[in-house]
């Protein structure tokens, strides 16, 4: 009795599909399934994951035989398993962001490129560059030219076992530490967009080449993957992730950010077509070409992820995105309390205090005038001392003296009519 669930996390009105692939049967309580995937969930939180705060989750099911899973119902209140529990939460709340005070370990990583080639109007993987720490230059697997000519599938479906079996084979050396000889239990590949191209190859590569439970992903509210991983057994796990959210630039910009060669030429509108396999200059040329990328990739990242842990004692290998790094650096070399993080209800109620400062525009005139403006006095407020933690809340303040008291309060605010410029943001 094999079901498929999603795990779908919410932050705010963003959501993040954890897409963890975990089997259910009929006697399944929702606490038995949150130990499978907490501990995944605990770690996004804990590396950083753009998280403001966590209102609730909630667990789909699909891929059911109702005959064999009569007993699981699925309704609008969630999912009833042997109809008395109800899959949903009113509030999961991480309580609080910490200062990171262990340093990374600095941990191998790879890079992945694709090239793509057109076939009756449809894209298809044809070559698949991989760089890492194993030689100068990058491993380049491509589709068997004249088996594409007789069964497009069963090429590409060989070029990506080529690949596999290439990461698997060397997994002692990949999954390692840089400055140790024990291995890491990850390893982290980076795909220069693999939100929206080379993820989707990628991801359709691992699930017809592997069972399906050990491919996992997260996705985002706009449908990208941010990660797409291959839990290999439990000890090794390969990680792909896509470079561009950690740095939002065309490959050859980055390559010029860190002075690295990037592409070797433009992308030439020939290789996009089967008669390419023909033309064994042009061939030769594109074979360069696919090479080059995830060695250019890599180059540049290593840069990259020396700089960052150089600075920082941060591992560009451990975070998501821009975010997720620049919270990392902020945890670990400026954090020095725990920042906590409001229960929604109480977040909301706050928030309605918060206006920016006046924009209202007024006509007036004055002679022998003097005028003092404030620089920087929101950060300079900010380090003023403000409520943390929810001791008690009061529905009627008519017996508490303000002068002894520090919180947030709601107010309604009384001022002459006559007055000719408010100074209410409401």
């Amino acid at each position: 009795m094999d079901e498929e669930i999603i795990e779908i996390s919410y932050t705010g009105s963003s959501e993040y599909n954890f897409h963890l692939n975990i089997t259910i049967d009929s006697t399944t309580t929702f606490n038995h399934y949150f130990n499978e995937v907490g501990e995944t969930f605990n770690y996004k939180l804990e590396h950083g994951y753009g998280y403001d705060s966590i209102e609730y989750f909630k667990v789909k099911v699909w891929n059911l035989d109702l005959v064999k899973n009569s007993k699981i119902k699925i309704h609008n209140k969630g999912i009833d398993l042997l109809g008395h529990r109800t899959f949903s939460t009113t509030s999961v709340n991480y309580a609080q962001i910490n200062p990171i005070t262990k340093p990374d370990s600095l941990v191998n990583f790879a890079t992945m490129d694709l090239e793509t080639m057109d076939f009756n109007g449809n894209q298809k993987a044809i070559t698949i560059s991989s760089k890492s720490i194993m030689g100068r230059g990058s491993k380049l697997f491509i589709v068997d030219t004249e088996l594409i000519k007789t069964d497009l599938n069963l090429a590409i479906s060989q070029m990506w076992k080529q690949y596999f079996d290439y990461l698997i084979r060397n997994k002692d050396v990949l999954f390692r530490f840089n400055s140790k000889s024990e291995p890491s239990n990850t390893l982290t590949i980076f795909v220069h967009n693999l939100g929206s191209f080379d993820g989707y190859f990628l991801y359709k590569g691992l699930i017809i080449e592997f069972n399906p439970t050990m491919v996992n992903a997260i996705i985002d509210d706009s449908k990208r993957f941010i990660t797409i991983s291959l839990k290999l057994d439990e000890d090794y796990t390969i990680v792909w992730k896509d470079s561009l959210r950690i740095f939002p630039v065309s490959l050859d910009k980055l390559c010029n950010t860190f002075k690295i060669k990037g592409k070797l030429s433009n992308y030439d509108i020939r290789f996009n077509n089967i008669d390419l396999f023909n033309n064994p200059r042009l061939f030769h040329s594109f074979k360069d070409f696919a090479a080059q990328d995830s060695l250019a990739l890599y180059e540049a990242l290593r840069m990259a992820k020396n700089i960052y842990f150089r600075n920082f004692r941060v591992d560009i290998t451990t975070i998501f995105s821009t975010s997720t790094l620049s919270l990392k650096i902020f945890r670990r070399k400026f954090l020095k309390t725990n920042i906590p993080i409001l229960p929604n209800e109480i977040d909301s109620f706050v928030r309605l205090g918060y206006y920016g400062g006046a924009t209202d525009y007024y006509k007036a005139y004055e002679t022998n005038l003097k005028y003092y403006d404030v620089n920087s006095l929101y950060p300079f407020a900010m380090k003023n001392p403000m409520p943390l933690n929810l001791i008690k809340s009061h529905k009627n303040m008519d017996n508490i003296n303000l002068n002894n008291f520090f919180g947030i309060i709601e107010v309604d605010i009384e001022y002459p009519l006559n007055m000719e410029r408010s100074l209410l943001p409401f």
